[in-house]
């Protein structure tokens, strides 16, 4: 069973016996209280909210963001009472964009992944620690000319520095 605001508890202090209902106990303690209400016009009539305490409104069809049945709305302010809708039955109220363009911007020393809708990320170069982009002088050394110290002859692949892959066939016979 649940407690209810009138909900009686006995409290105790220097030998002395105080009653307080639930819902005093919460205002002392600062929770955040649930309330029911059956429409947005209910639920603008309701007294004695406090900032943060939450309203269950069972057909909120009449606030333009909601298109039917039910939402749960947080007090954000008193004086006016505004109340901020934090769930409902259809949907939420989002705007997802889904249209982004993304670029790369190389450079030596890293590369930019530039975004027309967020911020910018720099992939710095590979360290010992961290992975990253390869320095331009590792990607030489790593892939350095595989015909070095063969001729036609001997190798019929020829790859050279810009990798360009070429077949030369000096070393076979014609074909009698």
């Amino acid at each position: 069973m649940g407690l209810i605001n009138s909900d009686l508890f006995m409290v105790e202090r220097s030998g002395v016996q105080y009653k307080m209902t639930a819902e005093e106990i919460a205002n002392f303690v600062g929770a955040v209280r649930d309330f029911t209400a059956s429409t947005i016009t209910a639920r603008d009539a309701i007294t004695g909210l406090t900032v943060g305490d939450r309203v269950f409104v069972t057909d909120a069809s009449s606030d333009s963001t909601v298109t039917a049945n039910w939402a749960v709305y947080r007090v954000q302010s008193l004086a006016p009472t505004v109340f901020e809708k934090i769930q409902e039955q259809e949907s939420m109220d989002l705007v997802i964009s889904a249209t982004t363009d993304l670029a790369y911007t190389a450079s030596a020393g890293s590369g930019v992944v530039t975004s027309n809708t967020g911020t910018d990320a720099t992939i710095p170069l590979a360290d010992g620690t961290n992975a990253g982009l390869m320095p331009p002088a590792m990607f030489t050394n790593s892939h350095p000319e595989a015909t070095a110290g063969l001729t036609a002859g001997t190798n019929p692949v020829n790859i050279t520095a810009g990798q360009v892959v070429t077949f030369g066939v000096t070393q076979l016979t014609a074909l009698p």
